[in-house]
């Protein structure tokens, strides 16, 4: 298993691990536990983590999306593939106790979301169903992805306490990282078409806005007025990135910047620039931490979390036996 993939330990059907919730193909009908005769055996409580019953639908969450990432929807693969199946289980195990062993350290170190930081999450939930259309359309998808909203808010949730963690466990060194390759910009983009040969009439505008801001014109005024960058909308506050993000000739005049500072007119294939250097966007960072942090960082972060892991007390119940790739749906 992918070291990202143990970080992030959330949401697993490929789309809602990019946010984007287009469904992997379930349903919560048919929702169970079944015998090799097709027998429905109910949704029992699979297993114990250090004596908190794991829900059946938290199991059949991780369970049916490694399974349908490996099989691709064709059941006949698990035929005769003992060690397949042994490998699908031991992977969903290991989401259910990194979950557990974060849950653990949270409440080890006193980490838990401020009323505001829940007020936020709950925000940027209501946001994300109303974007995809509302409760009945969202928890459609939920279903087609094997989730019910309950382990959805649990997984979300999680995964702000986590990125506190992070900010905790990680400290200094993680910040000065951070600080060391990351840079947060915006800018007056004066696009250019692919191809143009005539660019007199756009690099005119962008020396004339130039001179506005070097006589001290607002520069988010300006921006908003003039700017032609179709990522504005999504990033009014700007840009946080690091190297090999931008091209090539945006990225080295943005680092060049002194925070604070606008740069003088960068010629790119998308135009022409001017940038504003503003301080790091420590929010964008710390909601998604473990995106901009290193590899080396992140290995130390999951080494304390495997240890916590081996700590856990693992009990299984009697239905557990009944679990294959074709008993759970």
């Amino acid at each position: 298993m992918s070291l990202k993939k143990r970080i992030t330990a959330l949401l697993l059907c490929p789309l809602l691990l990019l946010g984007l919730l287009a469904g992997c193909g379930g349903s919560g009908e048919t929702a169970g536990l079944y015998s090799e005769s097709g027998d429905y055996l109910g949704t029992p409580s699979l297993l114990s983590i250090n004596g908190e019953e794991v829900p059946f639908s938290m199991f059949r969450y991780f369970y049916l999306n490694l399974k349908a990432e490996t099989d691709g929807g064709d059941d006949t693969y698990w035929t005769d593939n003992d060690e397949a199946a042994q490998s699908l289980m031991a992977s969903t195990l290991s989401y259910l106790t990194w979950n557990s062993a974060i849950d653990q350290m949270a409440e080890e170190y006193g980490v838990q979301l401020t009323q505001e930081e829940q007020d936020a999450a709950e925000a940027e939930l209501a946001e994300l169903i109303e974007y995809y259309g509302g409760e009945s359309s969202f928890q459609t998808i939920l279903d087609n992805s094997y989730i019910t909203m309950d382990d959805y808010r649990d997984i979300f949730y999680r995964s702000k306490v986590q990125n506190k963690l992070l900010q905790i466990l990680l400290g200094d060194e993680a910040t000065a990282y951070v600080e060391e390759n990351y840079v947060t910009a915006k800018h007056i983009l004066i696009a250019v078409e692919e191809g143009a040969t005539d660019t007199t009439e756009q690099l005119q505008k962008a020396e004339d806005l130039l001179a506005q801001l070097q006589a001290g014109a607002d520069f988010d005024t300006l921006m908003n007025e003039n700017s032609e960058d179709p990522g504005l909308t999504y990033y009014p506050d700007g840009y946080t990135f690091t190297t090999d993000e931008m091209v090539e000739e945006f990225e080295d005049a943005a680092f060049a910047l002194k925070e604070g500072e606008i740069s003088g007119i960068v010629k790119t294939s998308n135009g022409y620039h001017i940038i504003k250097r503003l301080p790091l966007d420590w929010d964008t960072v710390y909601a998604d931490f473990s995106n901009y942090l290193s590899e080396d960082l992140l290995n130390t972060f999951t080494e304390q979390v495997e240890a916590a892991e081996d700590a856990l007390t693992i009990t299984y119940s009697e239905e557990f036996e009944q679990v294959t790739p074709i008993s759970i749906r």
